[in-house]
C-alpha cells in the first residue's frame, strides 16, 4: 500500500471540481438562488391578501401616492383647490396601504364655496372677481407690414437674415427647430422645450410632496390648440400644422399649431456723452422673428 503525504491530501480535497461534476455543483446552485428568490418574493412580494405593506427585504412593490383634489361642479378647476389627504396605493395589489393626513382633523365647518372661474357663462356669479365688463374697451389693435415679410418657406424649411432652420412638431415636446444655422455655420441639431419640472415650494401638504414634470406627464404636442388670426396671432403670419395621434394610434391633422411672424421686440438705446458734456441717446429698433405655439395645460397657464 501506497502512503499519500497529508499535505497532497488536503489539496486533493480542496481542489475546486472540474468537468461534468463542477457543471452539475453549478446547476444545484442556481437552483437554490432561484427557490430562495421565490420565497422571498411569496412572504414579501405583493398581491398576497395581506392587510398592509410589511416592512422587510426589497420586493416588488409599485406604491404611487394619489394626490386630491375639490370641485364643486364639472366647470371647476382640476387643480384649484388640493386636499390634504394623501392616499398610498400599491399597484399590483390595487390597495390602499397608507393615507397621510388622516390623522389630522380637518378645520370645522364646510368649506367656503368660493367660485373664481372666469368663464363668461360664469362671469356673473364670480365672488372673488370683477362681475362685469368695462364699459369703455380698448380700441382695435392692428399691425400692418406693407411690404413682404422678409423670411422665405419652403415646405418645412425657414430662411431668414442669413438664418436658416427647420420645423418641426411632435406630441411630447410640441415646437422643434432642427439643423438651426447662421451665415452657414451650424448653432444647434436640434432645440425644442424637453421638459418641465415644477417644484412647489408651499410647505403645507402635500405640497413638498409635488414635483410635476408637465412634458412627461400631459405633453406639449398634445395640448397644442390651433391658432387664430387676429385673437393669438398679429400680422404677416404663416402657419404650420402637424400630424399627430390619438389613444387608437390613428391620425389627426392639427391645423395652425405653429405660427411665425416678425416683430419689433425691443428698442436699442445707446448712452454716450460728447465733449459738451451732454447726454447723447441713440435709439433703433430691433425687428426678430417669432415661432409661436399655445399649450394649455390644465395646470398651468397656456405655455407660449
Amino acid at each position: 500500500m501506497v502512503g499519500v503525504p497529508a499535505a497532497a491530501a488536503v489539496a486533493a480535497v480542496a481542489a475546486p471540481p472540474t468537468g461534468r461534476l463542477a457543471r452539475r455543483r453549478g446547476r444545484q446552485r442556481r437552483r437554490r438562488r432561484r427557490r430562495r428568490r421565490w420565497r422571498r418574493w411569496r412572504r414579501w412580494g405583493a398581491g398576497r391578501g395581506r392587510p398592509g405593506v410589511r416592512m422587510g427585504p426589497p420586493s416588488p412593490l409599485r406604491l404611487m401616492q394619489m394626490f386630491l383634489y375639490l370641485r364643486y361642479s364639472l366647470d371647476d378647476n382640476h387643480y384649484a383647490q388640493p386636499l390634504d389627504l394623501l392616499p398610498i396605493v400599491e399597484v399590483n395589489a390595487q390597495a390602499v396601504v397608507a393615507i397621510h393626513g388622516a390623522d389630522e382633523l380637518p378645520p370645522a365647518g364646510a368649506p367656503a364655496q368660493t367660485d373664481m372661474n372666469y368663464r363668461r357663462r360664469e362671469v356673473g356669479r364670480n365672488t372673488a372677481l370683477p362681475c362685469t365688463w368695462r364699459a369703455d374697451p380698448p380700441s382695435p389693435l392692428s399691425v400692418v407690414q406693407p411690404d413682404v415679410p422678409s423670411y422665405a418657406v419652403a415646405g418645412r424649411a425657414v430662411a431668414w437674415q442669413e438664418w436658416t432652420f427647420r420645423v418641426g412638431f411632435n406630441p411630447r415636446e410640441g415646437l422643434v427647430l432642427h439643423n438651426l444655422y447662421h451665415g452657414g455655420r451650424r448653432v444647434v441639431d436640434r432645440a425644442s422645450l424637453v421638459e418641465m419640472a415644477v417644484p412647489y415650494g408651499d410647505l403645507g401638504g402635500p405640497h413638498p410632496r409635488k414635483c410635476a414634470f408637465d412634458l412627461g406627464d400631459c405633453g406639449l404636442g398634445v395640448c397644442a390648440v390651433s391658432l387664430a388670426l387676429g385673437y393669438d396671432c398679429l400680422g404677416a403670419i404663416h402657419y404650420f400644422g402637424a400630424t399627430l395621434s390619438h389613444a387608437a394610434g390613428e391620425p389627426v391633422e392639427v391645423p395652425r399649431v405653429v405660427c411665425m411672424h416678425q416683430h419689433v421686440f425691443c428698442c436699442r438705446l445707446d448712452v454716450a456723452i460728447d465733449g459738451a458734456r451732454n447726454t447723447v441717446f441713440e435709439v433703433e429698433p430691433a425687428i426678430s422673428l417669432h415661432l409661436r405655439r399655445i399649450c394649455p395645460s390644465p395646470r398651468l397657464h397656456p405655455i407660449h
